[in-house]
């Protein structure tokens, strides 16, 4: 009998899944960032997208390139296209997944947009920083979308409530911000005030808070004795805006041009302060310390082991957008950072 060699058939190999196309649309320098950060942090099963919608607060070119830093599209500036363009770019590009990153009308309108696709892609929105407290004109104007995505646990359960009241159900995702490493690289208590080692000082506006020009005078003057006091240590405002540019939120009293007052007043030195704009990274050098009224800056400063003043003078509360800050061990005085005092972040806040 003769023996027969069973050769077992070719295993088709199998189809490559294809890439997951993401394709992310912002409108200005804050929600670029939180885009560019976010795509760049996917890993290689996606194909993604970058691009900016033309708008009155569109990013200028060096807003783009603080936004966009240190990631894979700082290299390639996205392109930014009118209404028309973008819809023919999302038709043609028929993204899987798109991640709304823009303000509150502009997301409305790509919801809109997506909805006339041929194939309705996923769509995805959040908020490019501490979105507390929870409104509902932000959930509102994405109401379409399928997840929000939140940044922490307690941005979590206050937009949860608030959809609920809305009668609206977006699935509600949870993850670092991406432009931040994934654990503050140091903690302690919160009562660490004594910073001998702080060589550079610098202050995070926030467009919004304090509203009131004497109230940002005080912040500017606390800056210049600070200066007085610390010869040694440089003092930098880090804008966000450059004279003539926009920025997500519009700031009435840029603290440059009031720097500029102060200072023709005599009231402030004028080379105590540098004024800086770019990527907030580049000023968050080993030897720095942060301060704001309100700012997520904050949490880039903690993540990179540096302290940091949240100050507390003109009220702490939801106005104020600092009530998050509460229990962080950050908050302090004008006085303080006059006398350069700043706290660490206490554990498990």
């Amino acid at each position: 009998m003769t023996a027969t060699t069973i050769v077992p058939a070719p295993v088709a190999a199998r189809a490559a899944t294809p890439p997951i196309r993401v394709v992310a649309v912002a409108d200005s320098d804050s929600y670029l960032k939180w885009g560019a950060a976010t795509l760049d942090r996917l890993g290689p099963d996606h194909e993604t997208t970058l691009l900016v919608v033309r708008s009155p607060i569109a990013p200028t070119p060096s807003q783009v390139d603080a936004a966009t830093a240190s990631t894979r599209f700082a290299a390639a500036p996205p392109p930014v296209l009118g209404v028309a363009a973008l819809r023919r770019t999302l038709a043609r590009l028929a993204p899987d997944v798109l991640l709304v990153s823009a303000t509150g009308p502009v997301a409305e309108l790509v919801c809109e947009m997506a909805a006339h696709l041929p194939q309705r892609p996923v769509l995805v929105s959040g908020l490019p920083g501490m979105a507390l407290p929870a409104t509902l004109k932000a959930l509102c104007f994405r109401a379409r979308c399928d997840v929000l995505v939140t940044h922490s646990r307690r941005e979590r359960r206050e937009y949860a409530a608030v959809a609920e009241g809305l009668g609206l159900s977006p699935a509600l995702a949870l993850a670092h911000l991406p432009f931040l490493p994934p654990v503050p690289a140091t903690e302690g208590d919160g009562t660490d005030r004594a910073t001998p080692e702080v060589s550079r000082v610098v202050f995070a506006p926030q467009a919004k808070v304090p509203a009131a020009r004497s109230q940002r005078e005080r912040i500017l003057v606390a800056l210049d004795d600070l200066a007085r006091a610390r010869p040694d240590v440089e003092v930098v405002v880090k804008l966000r805006a450059a004279p003539g540019e926009q920025q997500t939120h519009e700031e009435h009293l840029p603290f440059d041009a009031l720097w500029t007052d102060l200072a023709d007043a005599g009231l402030v030195t004028e080379s105590h302060v540098r004024f800086a704009t770019g990527p907030l990274s580049d000023q968050l050098v080993p030897g720095s310390a942060l301060v704001t009224v309100s700012s997520t800056a904050v949490l880039e400063a903690v993540a990179a082991g540096l302290p940091a003043l949240v100050i507390e003078d003109f009220g702490v509360n939801e106005r104020m957008l600092n009530a998050a800050f509460v229990g962080s061990g950050c908050l302090g005085s004008l006085d303080d950072l006059a006398a350069g005092r700043f706290g660490r972040l206490a554990d498990g806040w």
